[in-house]
């Protein structure tokens, strides 16, 4: 057995002895953290989820309030849709720009301007997606919506009641 054996089980014992001691004192109040957290975010993915139910609800029901903020949603989403295809018209234009021969002079700040545009367009285009996919799944729960209501009765409310969710 060679010395840098030993020193290396000495070395190990001197970090792993504090580090578990350490473990062991921390280990009753971070699990307790962990707890309220998770008590806090299933209290606040009950509550999105019950909002979402009483908007599709009331929207289902025909209430102009809900129908309002759909309408706007579907400005908001058309409206997106609109500045992705402009973001990406000057992508492009700056691609092709950054191929003509006068661009070699201004090829560094082109290069921000460009990526400043694809930056742009991408975002655009996520925000066109989380959209378009928000509408499509109101879409959904509105066409099914006597099995989504059962689902989320089922899901959210205590012993089948009905009071909780409503």
């Amino acid at each position: 057995m060679d010395s840098s054996f030993w020193l290396g089980i000495i070395a190990g014992a001197l970090v792993g002895i504090p580090f578990s001691i350490a473990a062991n004192l921390w280990t009753d109040p971070i699990r307790e953290l962990i707890e309220r957290r998770r008590h806090i975010r299933y209290s606040n993915r009950k509550s999105r989820e019950l909002s979402r139910y009483h908007f599709v609800k009331d929207l289902h029901q025909g209430a102009p309030r809900a129908r309002t903020l759909l309408e706007f949603e579907i400005f908001e989403a058309t409206r997106a849709v609109m500045f992705f295809c402009v973001a990406l018209l000057f992508t492009v234009c700056s691609f092709i720009w950054l191929q003509s021969p006068r661009a070699a002079e201004y090829y560094g700040a082109a290069r921000y301007v460009n990526f400043f545009f694809l930056s742009v367009s991408m975002l655009s285009y996520a925000v066109v997606v989380s959209t378009s996919q928000r509408l499509r799944q109101l879409r959904t729960r509105l066409i099914r919506f006597e099995e989504y209501e059962q689902a989320i009765y089922e899901k959210w409310s205590d012993a089948g009641t009905r009071d909780q969710v409503d």
